[in-house]
């Protein structure tokens, strides 16, 4: 029995030479059962004309951002959702990859679990200059749980994460999640799975398909290289805070470990006035005794106990 529709969306911006390279995960998928939403931000190194051999497949759909609409990647994944079919979302930035068994691990995985049941897999990066792959075969973020805010929890209490590539989610819980927080320009993807998180029942981890990160490549920009970015962070950890206070989380460790890192960064940069203007969020950064404690057990992978550590 063919699987159900899985609508991949990928937001790109002049990535025209190197989205083939996704594209070609996706046409190699073991499941033909998935639609793939390509919504250009207003390219202008003709990623139309680079990607025209695959538009020749129906199941891969080009969308132009229309100009009425703001610019940047939640917009353009949230038009993704407007104009998606499939049961399950599946995100996909223009210059990462997916196994080619993903979708159909993935579909068979959450086939008999609730539709509110998020399913993960094992990740690792592609070096571009020496073609390296690098599966990580152990990760604190590796496991399945009744209890999705243990997975939050790791985050926070281990400084760890998973790429927004390796989520595969039912309709459904992005349905009562929301969509994607286009005011965001910077750590929009923590705000919007932290509302993946708080809205899900469980998580479904499997070791048998995995998504490669793109490393090793001055495609990426820093997400602290500027003021409005740096804005744009705070603000998106604010609403995390908020977002976690009123479901019973309050003064998360996720948020007091991005308070304290991000505050031990910009005390040595010229944006350090951002300190005194944000400093009622920069008071929820942990103590250093804290923070030291939780790396020490990191590198000691003894990960389980703060699995449930919260407060």
């Amino acid at each position: 029995m063919e699987s159900e529709l899985v609508s991949i969306i990928i937001p790109t911006y002049n990535r025209g030479e190197i989205l083939p390279f996704t594209l070609q995960s996706v046409l190699k998928q073991t499941s033909s059962s998935w639609e793939c939403l390509i919504v250009d931000d207003g390219s202008t190194d003709g990623t139309k004309h680079l990607i025209q051999q695959y538009l020749k497949d129906p199941r891969f759909i080009y969308i132009q951002r229309p100009t009425t609409r703001k610019k940047g990647a939640a917009t353009c994944r949230n038009i993704g959702l407007e104009n998606a079919k499939g049961n399950f979302i599946q995100y996909l930035d223009s210059d990462d990859t997916i196994a080619q068994n993903k979708i159909e691990v993935h579909s068979e995985l959450l086939k008999n679990e609730s539709p509110l049941c998020l399913a993960t897999c094992k990740w690792g990066r592609f070096y571009v200059k020496s073609k390296k792959v690098v599966v990580h075969e152990k990760m604190p973020t590796y496991f399945s749980t009744n209890k999705p805010m243990e997975l939050l929890n790791i985050f926070g209490n281990m400084s760890s994460y998973l790429p927004i590539h390796n989520y595969f989610i039912p309709i459904q819980l992005s349905n009562i999640a929301g969509k994607w927080n286009e005011n965001l320009s910077n750590n929009d993807d923590g705000e919007y799975f932290t509302r993946i998180f708080l809205n899900c029942d469980k998580v479904k981890f499997t070791r048998r398909t995995h998504v490669l990160y793109r490393a090793g490549t001055s495609e990426r920009i820093s997400n602290l290289e500027n003021r409005k970015n740096i804005q744009s962070y705070i603000l998106g950890w604010k609403l995390i805070d908020e977002h976690l206070e009123i479901r019973g989380y309050p003064k998360h460790t996720t948020v007091k470990y991005a308070a304290r890192n991000l505050f031990t960064k910009l005390k040595e940069t010229v944006f350090k006035d951002l300190l005194t203007e944000h400093q009622l969020f920069f008071n929820k950064k942990r103590s250093l005794s804290e923070h030291l404690i939780l790396k020490f057990f990191g590198k000691a992978k003894i990960w389980k106990p703060f699995r449930k550590f919260s407060a």
